[in-house]
């Protein structure tokens, strides 16, 4: 009886839930802009290959202060972020610009994936960047690269999409290109929102753990 009373008692503390919190936020303009960050720290990413971190004005780019260039210096690179959590039945919306690589007229490949733990059920509500990006979205959600060939002059593009997760757990997104000359498209402004447990609902996890090793350590004196 007591069991069953604390569960419930969690489940309902964890069903309440804040809508529109932000899970994950980097537009790459509170830190110094140095080429060739391949191993260097980017808060929220893991560094694959080489990327650039450059700002509006350098080799002639524009952007909303710094942004990412995904073709580092050296060589190709990718961007992954931390874990982000999701909220079972609770939208998560993830939006991030790309545009052109502003420097030569010719197309560099950008990819974007997702890897959910546990693999996630969803289902998409809203969707929006080029054509291409629809289809994509779909396989996205089971873990397949999205690729687009993007211009170089193309402007930035606001890609965003929605997702309703079948169970709660958390997610990855990389960004990359394959483009192997030192010019690649330039990635800024990734934002990820969504719903985390209210400060009452972790109050009341706390608790009911420590209901639960109060309940056990009295069983224990009554068995004694």
């Amino acid at each position: 009886m007591f069991r069953s009373i604390l569960v419930s008692a969690i489940a309902l503390g964890v069903a309440g839930s804040a809508q529109g919190a932000v899970l994950f936020s980097q537009n790459f303009d509170s830190l110094s802009p140095a080429l060739s960050l391949g191993g260097s720290a980017l808060p929220g990413f893991t560094i694959t290959g080489n990327v650039d971190l450059v700002s509006t004005g350098t080799f002639g780019i524009t952007c909303a202060g710094n942004c990412v260039d995904l073709d580092g210096t050296t060589g190709p690179g990718a961007l992954t972020t931390r874990s982000i959590y999701f909220v079972k039945g609770k939208p998560v919306t993830v939006s991030f610009d790309v545009g052109g690589n502003q420097r030569d007229a010719g197309p560099d490949d950008f990819f974007a994936s997702v890897t959910f733990i546990p693999d996630n059920g969803g289902s998409a509500a809203f969707i929006s960047g080029p054509a291409s990006f629809d289809p994509g979205y779909l396989n996205m959600l089971n873990g397949v690269s999205y690729v687009e060939s993007i211009g170089g002059s193309r402007p930035f593009l606001t890609y965003s999409y929605t997702f309703t997760a079948a169970v709660s757990g958390t997610f990855q997104m990389t960004f990359g290109t394959t483009s192997g000359d030192n010019i690649g498209p330039l990635l800024d402004n990734v934002l990820v929102t969504g719903s985390v447990p209210e400060p009452a609902s972790w109050a009341m996890l706390i608790a009911g753990f420590g209901l639960v090793g109060a309940g056990l350590r009295r069983r224990r004196m009554l068995t004694a």
